[in-house]
């Protein structure tokens, strides 16, 4: 498990150490990497004078909570799945915030029923195909991912990830466990290879031939696109939308909780709120592509010309429930194998 502690990290050490003289911390343990909160974290400090520590997990950031005496005073949990949220509400990490602020800003679907984490950003679960692909690639359900016409030709990362278990909920949620078992099933007889790294490794993979459909967050196209490294394979593939049938698009959630160590409950109550801002919310949609979770604040400009979308209604907590449950169905059927 590598752990990157930003207090002391180069570049980032003027920031978060500019008001320690002046106000208490608020110790961030997080999945994400810097890159994804530096610009929230810089704000809010300017915003309000608190100091910010952040802690960026390489690994199971619930068992690095558990295990490490280090995170015995952190304040906020912020992670890229609703999984982790789930798994760290279950294990007595997480405390309710009582903030009124949270409660109206996050819809019911993308908070805990008893206000334990809430959802900071939307993504959608897509689908990329090549640019030059057929009308019905261009169309595709999830319910199809199994249909045999695509035998050998999906590329998608490890089933165990949070992303992917998130998913498999979901599809669980609307069609029962049995169901969603034998879905699963016909989704890994169609892969082109064997589960295998990140989201943005599936996205290439198109580009290169290697499969015809991939299995990816939406931001990532952005973030691929935005990267001069990445832009020329990222221009030959497209995002598209693909729907339940019974549904909408999966949506999965950034988010965050407060967590039962807390040692100043106003400061991170205010880090929390700063998430739920305007000025925040506008940050993580123009700088890492993700859809915002409040209402008003206006999408990246490159993420409005990917189109309109129906999320799906399914609301986070009943895929939460079903999580584990996923992880029991992708081991039953050897997915990863």
């Amino acid at each position: 498990m590598k752990i990157r502690n930003y207090l002391a990290a180069g570049v980032f050490a003027p920031l978060l150490l500019a008001s320690a003289a002046v106000a208490q911390d608020v110790y961030v343990l997080t999945d994400r990497g810097i890159n994804f909160l530096s610009p929230m974290v810089r704000a809010f400090q300017e915003e309000t004078g608190y100091s910010v520590s952040v802690r960026s997990v390489d690994g199971d950031v619930v068992d690095f909570l558990l295990d490490n005496e280090d995170s015995q005073s952190a304040s906020v949990l912020v992670t890229a799945s609703i999984t982790l949220l789930d798994d760290a509400y279950r294990a007595g990490l997480t405390m309710n915030p009582q903030s009124e602020v949270l409660e109206q800003a996050v819809p019911a679907e993308f908070r805990h029923p008893d206000n334990q984490w809430f959802g900071i950003t939307r993504r959608l679960r897509g689908l990329y195909v090549s640019s030059n692909a057929s009308e019905w690639l261009r169309t595709l359900s999830y319910e199809d991912l199994a249909d045999p016409r695509l035998d050998g030709r999906i590329c998608i990362r490890s089933g165990t990830h949070n992303y992917n278990l998130g998913l498999f909920s979901a599809y669980a949620t609307h069609y029962g466990r049995e169901e969603a078992e034998q879905w699963l099933a016909g989704l890994k007889s169609n892969l082109s290879r064997s589960p295998q790294g990140n989201d943005r490794a599936q996205m290439r993979a198109v580009s290169e031939g290697l499969c015809s459909v991939a299995i990816a967050n939406s931001y990532y196209y952005g973030l691929a696109r935005s990267n001069h490294r990445q832009r020329d394979w990222a221009e030959q593939i497209n995002l598209v939308f693909p729907r339940f049938e019974r549904g909408g698009t999966h949506v999965n959630i950034s988010g965050m909780a407060m967590l039962s160590t807390v040692e100043n409950v106003d400061a991170a109550r205010a880090f929390m709120e700063f998430q739920l801002s305007a000025q925040a919310q506008d940050l993580y949609a123009r700088r890492n592509f993700e859809y915002p979770m409040i209402e008003g604040v206006a999408q990246n400009d490159f993420t409005s010309s990917w189109g309109e979308f129906e999320p799906d209604a399914i609301g986070q907590q009943d895929i939460a429930d079903l999580h584990v449950w996923a992880r029991g169905a992708v081991e039953r059927i050897g997915f990863n194998d």
